[in-house]
């Protein structure tokens, strides 16, 4: 229209620089090594599923998850809207291993969901994190370890208690928190909700808000020696109310321990009729080992007997017989 003989002759410009992943970049590359340091293997789900997935979770009415962006030219019903959460992919992928006579798997979805915004405006686009799990040793705790460990590669100190959504089992659920900060929720899909993805036993399932996760990030230096000196081990069983946590026990046990205590890991309840009606039987493994010197007998029975006394004061709790 104006002429190509119109367009100024100049010689070609070029700025060189030298390139580096953004902190966010980072982030979701080192969160995607240490779960798959953790034996977990990644996959990939479409961001677009079927309205009648979001509508089996067992939502309340309002909430947002149920109000998802809809496509103006999907390919079909299946996938007509953006999800809102990575559970209903995850849940697909679990029932589709299993259909396949897979007896194991342990995988990880790091992608974005697509929350609703006013009218006119882009939905957000937080990243997020779902891990999925089945097999005979998966249970509520596995999928604990691996928030607990996700939240330590990157500084993060966190706690958990009993919550979590409604297609969570409701006495298998945890929600993980640092400070006052929601950052992850998980334990076993209630089985009426996994019935309807087509999944006939027992799922495990960890969400987390990596938005939330990224902003509280510590970095960590440096290292520490092995230890050179032996380690103890020392189980304890303890009756308590059905109602006690076994998890608000196990940090009980982690205060009173005291710097000798080196970990803690719950590793059986029990219920039956020696424990008596509305009783339970909660067994730890301690382990307990200094830094610096051998410890003796007397140092592990004062520590383990702070630790009984911490639980008493807390939990009535009484060594099991």
């Amino acid at each position: 229209m104006v002429g190509y003989e119109r367009i100024p002759s100049t010689l070609m410009r070029a700025v060189t620089m030298v390139g580096h992943r953004s902190d966010r970049q980072r982030f979701l590359g080192n969160a995607r090594r240490a779960l798959a340091a953790m034996g977990l293997y990644e996959i990939l789900n479409y961001s677009f599923v079927s309205p009648k997935w979001l509508e089996a979770l067992s939502l309340e009415p309002d909430d947002w998850r149920l109000k998802p962006v809809a496509l103006r030219n999907p390919l079909g019903e299946d996938t007509s809207v953006m999800r809102t959460s990575l559970v209903p992919s995850m849940l697909s992928t679990l029932e589709g291993n299993l259909n396949r006579g897979m007896p194991e798997g342990r995988l990880f979805e790091l992608s974005s969901v697509f929350r609703p915004a006013a009218a006119g405006e882009l939905p957000e686009e937080p990243a997020a994190l779902c891990v999925g799990a089945f097999g005979e040793d998966v249970d509520f705790y596995t999928v604990k370890r691996i928030a607990l460990s996700l939240a330590s590669a990157f500084g993060v100190e966190c706690r958990t208690r009993a919550g979590g959504d409604a297609y969570y089992h409701p006495g298998r659920k945890a929600v993980v928190e640092a400070g006052d900060v929601r950052i992850a929720q998980m334990g076993e899909i209630h089985p009426d909700v996994a019935e309807r993805f087509g999944i006939d036993r027992r799922v495990c399932v960890l969400e987390v808000d990596l938005e939330r996760l990224m902003k509280l990030e510590a970095r960590i230096y440096g290292v520490k020696e092995l230890a050179k000196f032996p380690a103890v081990q020392r189980d304890l069983a303890v009756v308590v109310d059905e109602g006690a946590g076994a998890g608000d026990m196990l940090e009980a046990i982690e205060r009173a321990g005291g710097r000798t205590l080196e970990s803690a890991k719950l590793f059986d309840i029990y219920r039956g009729e020696q424990i008596g009606a509305e009783k339970k039987s909660v067994a730890y493994a301690l382990t307990f080992r200094a830094s610096d010197r051998t410890l003796t007998d007397s140092e592990i029975a004062n520590a383990m007997d702070k630790i009984l006394k911490q639980l008493e004061r807390e939990f009535k709790a009484e060594i099991r017989k």
